[in-house]
């Protein structure tokens, strides 16, 4: 991206080979528009490149996306094809990084209401030299909605020399909003993304990462999950009910997966009842850990006294 002005332009380079130090085919794309926040995906058609567009003024007036013929840009040749959305629609729209050799067609997530916990998904078909772009409808996540985090607000450690600036307790770092702001991936017919959230609405005192995972092609939640930092330890919460696991100060909740959904690997097998066994020789492993640990507190004075009372032996 390069905004002089109104002047934008979207740039772009493709290694000619495999080696990224290697020779690269540049373009520059003239869009003449003020821009800011790329997000680029690809399949093995097209590279997407999602765009806000703003007003001279700074205003948000609409997101664009920039769709190149994958092919001919790999060959040296820049073709492209721009659409520009609706006003006021498609901020920070976040099209997918599609590792798949046979899929062609390119899906888009836009996060739409935080309160309202929605979002939607957009796909772009074709030919690889005439796309089409299909906007989606509305689509709610399950679970909730959250509040929308801005500002500065996660806390940081004191300097490791020196004084902050905000005095004894050091500035707060400012959060991420829950725009889906890193490309989502397509793997499997599925769609996974994350989001940092708010927590709880509509009044947040803490944040949260949240993760999704779609189905293709109607876009709907198959599994998810929050990751939250309370205070001190971990609490990591799936859809539905879970168990618990507390260890001192931090908690893990195994996260339940939506009715028949299934979590599956690179190659689409379903690993579902492979992660469950793994969870529970886990819970397991930190009993016995935590019964060792007990064990030894209660022992170690005996053992201690017999160390220091054995005859020292020598070995040849």
């Amino acid at each position: 991206m390069q905004t002089v002005g109104l002047s934008g332009d979207i740039l772009l380079g493709v290694s000619q080979t495999s080696d990224p130090n290697g020779a690269w085919f540049l373009y520059r794309f003239a869009i003449g528009f003020q821009l800011d926040f790329p997000i680029v995906g690809f399949n093995k058609n097209w590279i997407s490149i999602s765009i806000n567009r703003y007003s001279n003024i700074g205003a948000f007036q609409r997101g664009i996306n920039l769709v190149v013929d994958y092919g001919q840009a790999r060959s040296g040749v820049g073709t492209g094809t721009l659409f520009t959305q609706p006003t006021g629609t498609h901020f920070c729209s976040a099209p997918c990084a599609t590792y798949s050799s046979t899929s062609d067609t390119m899906y888009v997530v836009t996060h739409l209401s935080s309160g309202a916990g929605t979002y939607a998904l957009d796909t772009i078909t074709g030919t690889a030299s005439a796309p089409v772009y299909t906007a989606g409808g509305v689509l709610t996540r399950p679970g909730g909605g959250w509040a929308q985090p801005s500002g500065q607000q996660l806390p940081q450690s004191a300097p490791n020399s020196g004084a902050s600036s905000c005095g004894a307790t050091p500035c707060p770092i400012e959060v991420q909003d829950s725009q889906v702001r890193s490309a989502p991936v397509y793997r499997g017919g599925f769609i996974y993304y994350t989001q940092t959230i708010g927590l709880p609405s509509p009044t947040l005192t803490h944040t949260a990462a949240q993760w999704t995972k779609l189905n293709t092609p109607g876009g709907a939640l198959v599994d998810g999950g929050r990751i939250e930092a309370e205070k001190v330890g971990l609490d990591v919460q799936g859809l539905g009910g879970a168990d618990r696991i507390a260890l001192h100060n931090s908690e893990v909740r195994a996260p339940d997966p939506v009715a028949g959904a299934s979590l599956n690997d690179e190659a689409g097998n379903d690993i579902s009842m492979t992660l469950s066994w793994l969870a529970l020789a886990g819970a397991i492993f930190v009993g016995l850990a935590l019964a060792l640990h007990l064990i030894h507190r209660i022992f170690s004075p005996l053992s201690s006294v017999r160390h220091r009372t054995a005859p020292a032996t020598v070995s040849s």
